[in-house]
């Protein structure tokens, strides 16, 4: 019986909101943190598996907080692996009672072991099951219950630090964390899950394969042998999640090449045979990137209202400690995927979108990571945003409110150009100076507009987008 440490926190009692409330947290301290997956409960509140560590050479422990609708603090546990890493990669809602976590379990020197923790909602741990695996490095582990009730589990393995012998390694369990089968498929290959869930009966693995054009579909039956192997269209390349519309139809998101080094975030509707029947991107044109979550993109629960999210401004060279600021990106389609409206939230620090979760009251709630370049010691904080079915965020929960755009300005501070990013239409951007003067006044449509700015002198300016004679919003923008 391997050793294993279970830290109880505080418990605190309060009543349940009859709805689901918006809001923001941000849970700021001095540990380096992730998230990794989240699920709502079937009252409203949520649960969230967070991989933190106090410093940045530490071994990551697993965190797990529950929550009320109205974003409270109702328990947590911490769970740590005395020997090294521990991490809960998955969170599978069973019911209303059961959550069970999927994810790694490290030695030193000897293979990682999947991890099988079972809690009840108020986050008693009911079992904690480990099983060996033949390969010492875990990567994008995804799961899902299927329509069997058993969970499904598809992961990148391979020999430490060493992704070029990767393989997927897929396991199926029951919900009392008991293994039925597994199987290793592409076993020596660069090989990086996505995603995975059930279509028209068999498992949809999507995934990055080395030596491939573009990411790929894999089909498998249930007994894990492959049935089908197709490219994903409109070369997707990270961040990509599915999810089934019916049986006849699916829709994917992620990331999707406009240019290097520009990306945008892609939406597209697929048929049982994987032809695209509809595609958009979200964004346009040079120099922006845009990247869809970085372990969900994309989820809903009424195919007119699917909410892609991701962050926007991403800093490819420093992925999540970066001195720019950037945005949690969330836009709603219908399912014709024609944009119903776009959100930005953030603007004052670096934010990275992890996961997003479509709620029962017609909402999503946003988890992610800020980083602070000028408060480097706090390392990364989780950021958990909940929002109503408009994207808006009405309570403070005491904090200072964050900013909500629907077009965002940046760089800021700038230099010789800034970009614009909107998904609005028929817009006039306007910049001037402190005295008042106009030195900017240009159209503005949806997607991204680039302003040269290299005559203006240094110094501050304030901005202001118009529709008509409505402002739609403003800020102030600083050129070095």
């Amino acid at each position: 019986m391997k050793q294993i440490i279970i830290i109880l926190g505080f418990l605190f009692s309060i009543n349940y909101a009859q709805c689901q409330t918006d809001f923001q947290l941000w849970l700021n301290n001095t540990n380096n943190e992730y998230s990794r997956d989240l699920v709502e409960l079937a009252d409203g509140g949520f649960v969230i598996s967070i991989a933190s560590q106090t410093d940045f050479d530490s071994s990551l422990y697993t965190k797990i907080q529950r929550y009320s609708a109205s974003g409270s603090l109702i328990k947590e546990i911490n769970v740590v692996n005395p020997e090294w890493d521990c991490r809960i990669e998955n969170l599978v809602l069973s019911g209303d009672s059961l959550i069970v976590g999927i994810g790694e379990w490290k030695h030193h020197n000897q293979n990682s072991e999947i991890w099988y923790l079972g809690m009840d909602t108020q986050l008693n741990i009911v079992f904690n099951k480990k099983y060996e695996v033949n390969n010492v490095w875990f990567e994008q582990t995804r799961s899902f219950a299927s329509s069997d009730g058993n969970i499904i589990t598809c992961a990148t393995i391979a020999p430490y630090m060493n992704p070029a012998q990767s393989s997927v390694y897929l396991i199926e369990a029951t919900l009392n964390g008991d293994t039925l089968r597994s199987k290793c498929l592409y076993s020596g290959h660069t090989f990086f899950v996505h995603d995975i869930f059930q279509f028209n009966g068999l498992y949809s693995i999507l995934a990055f394969i080395n030596g491939s054009s573009s990411s790929q579909i894999v089909r498998v039956d249930t007994n894990f042998n492959i049935a089908s192997l197709d490219s994903i269209p409109h070369d997707f390349n990270n961040c990509i999640s599915g999810k089934i519309s019916d049986d006849n139809k699916y829709y994917l998101a992620g990331n999707v090449p406009v240019g290097l080094p520009s990306r945008d975030i892609g939406v597209m509707l697929l048929d049982k045979n994987n032809q695209p029947l509809r595609f958009v991107n979200v964004g346009k044109q040079t120099d922006t990137i845009d990247f869809g979550g970085v372990q969900q993109s994309m989820d809903f629960i009424n195919s007119n209202a699917i909410f892609i999210g991701g962050t926007s401004n991403v800093d490819v060279s420093m992925p999540y400690y970066s001195p720019m600021e950037s945005w949690y990106s969330l836009y709603c389609f219908d399912s014709l995927l024609n944009l119903k409206w776009t959100k930005f939230y953030g603007g004052d620090a670096y934010y990275i979108l992890f996961n997003i979760v479509a709620t029962s009251d017609g909402g999503a709630i946003l988890s992610g990571t800020r980083y602070d370049g000028n408060t480097p010691d706090n390392k990364l904080d989780i950021y958990i945003l909940k929002v109503d079915e408009n994207g808006i965020i009405t309570s403070t929960n005491n904090m200072p409110p964050l900013t909500v755009s629907e077009a965002i300005v940046y760089p800021n501070p700038g230099s010789t150009q800034l970009t614009i990013e909107t998904a609005l239409k028929d817009l006039q951007f306007e910049l001037y100076s402190t005295n008042g003067q106009t030195v900017v006044s240009q159209p503005v449509n949806n997607g991204t507009t680039t302003v040269n700015t290299s005559a203006l002198p240094a110094g501050m300016y304030f901005y202001r987008f118009m529709n008509k004679d409505k402002m739609v919003e403003s800020g102030k923008w600083v050129k070095e």
